[in-house]
């Protein structure tokens, strides 16, 4: 997981309107799992895809650069995105 993946996470729980102290909880505890912190390179390929599908997406292109140095496979809902996305990696998206 990564940094990214935790800010997400902690925005989500907020627009669920769960009490402050709750998403605090939460995300204090993932914290500890340690979450990679991207680096220049991830953010110079997430550039190179938002500049291909669009910089309204930028988050979900700097998810994919981090993915595609950590792991195998990507998991989201957000099928718009990165059914757009998919396109310029080598990286398994899984669509749920």
């Amino acid at each position: 997981m990564s940094f990214l993946v935790l800010q997400e996470i902690s925005f989500v729980l907020g627009k669920l309107n769960l009490p402050v102290v709750e998403i605090k909880a939460k995300v204090n505890a993932l914290a500890l799992l340690r979450p990679y912190a991207y680096q220049l390179e991830e953010y110079h390929r997430a550039v190179y895809l938002a500049e291909r599908i669009g910089f309204q997406h930028f988050n979900d292109c700097l998810h994919t650069a981090i993915a595609e140095k950590n792991c195998t496979e990507l998991f989201t809902f957000n099928r718009s995105d990165f059914s757009k996305i998919r396109s310029y990696t080598d990286l398994k998206i899984r669509l749920l």
